[in-house]
């Protein structure tokens, strides 16, 4: 019984998802019919709406706002985050407001200004950890269920690692397995340029110029709401146009 029900199941929650994006889309296409976009656009909108209805709500349609609305629009948005601009965050460890902590680059990108400090615990938001050029540090075994004596599940050390971009050189025994190591000592070989170590990721390398915002980083750190629709919000904001 349980099996036939399965495929019947299925059935009904494709019907339901096909017609909830059916219904968006003909919300799409009312409101560019309403905003007096041509009649070509609006269907290229209600079709797109079938599988990204983002890209009209918090994309094009944004950009064709009147001023007033679009001020209404950025400060509804800032006020569901329980912000006063939404170029702000809220610090994960203190709960302060870090003012203009984001921005956004001239191709779209968030991004976070160098130096981005929590004023009230010192919290970086341009630490090793939330940046693209991160790497973590090696996994260890967790606390899941085991196979064999070993543990099935694995933790990544974000606490620490090493940065893909600037490079130092590394003594090949604490780069290589001890036989490895042996070889290319025999080898004359003592160090190796290899990613410049991190020993805590909450700090920025000093000499680093080249942070690259990881939205997952922020993430991780406890600091949800950065992501592409943040992203229009910022380029919203940053045209001043109101």
């Amino acid at each position: 019984m349980l099996t036939s029900a399965l495929p019947l199941a299925l059935i009904l929650l494709a019907a339901a998802v096909l017609t909830w994006r059916l219904l968006e889309a003909a919300r799409v296409f009312q409101d560019a019919r309403a905003r007096r976009f041509p009649t070509l656009p609006r269907l290229g909108y209600a079709a797109r709406a079938l599988v990204a209805p983002d890209d009209y709500w918090w994309g094009v349609r944004l950009e064709h706002l009147a001023p007033a609305e679009q001020m209404a629009v950025l400060a509804e948005a800032a006020r569901r985050l329980g912000l006063h601009s939404v170029a702000n965050l809220r610090c994960p460890l203190c709960g302060q407001e870090i003012e203009k902590a984001l921005g956004i680059s001239p191709t779209g990108q968030i991004v976070v200004p160098r130096e981005t400090i929590c004023p009230t615990c010192g919290f970086r938001l341009d630490a090793c950890r939330h940046c693209q050029h991160f790497k973590p540090g090696a996994q260890t075994g967790g606390a899941g269920p085991t196979w064999g004596g070993m543990a099935m599940r694995w933790e990544t050390d974000y606490t620490q690692g090493a940065c893909r971009l600037y490079k130092e050189a590394r003594s090949v025994t604490e780069l290589y397995p001890p036989q490895m190591a042996e070889r290319l000592l025999a080898m004359g070989l003592e160090s190796v340029q290899a990613p410049k170590a991190i020993p805590d990721s909450f700090v920025p390398l000093e000499e680093c110029r080249a942070f690259a915002l990881d939205e997952e980083g922020l993430r991780r750190s406890g600091i949800r709401g950065v992501n592409r629709r943040r992203a229009r919000l910022l380029r919203l904001e940053s045209n001043g146009i109101y």
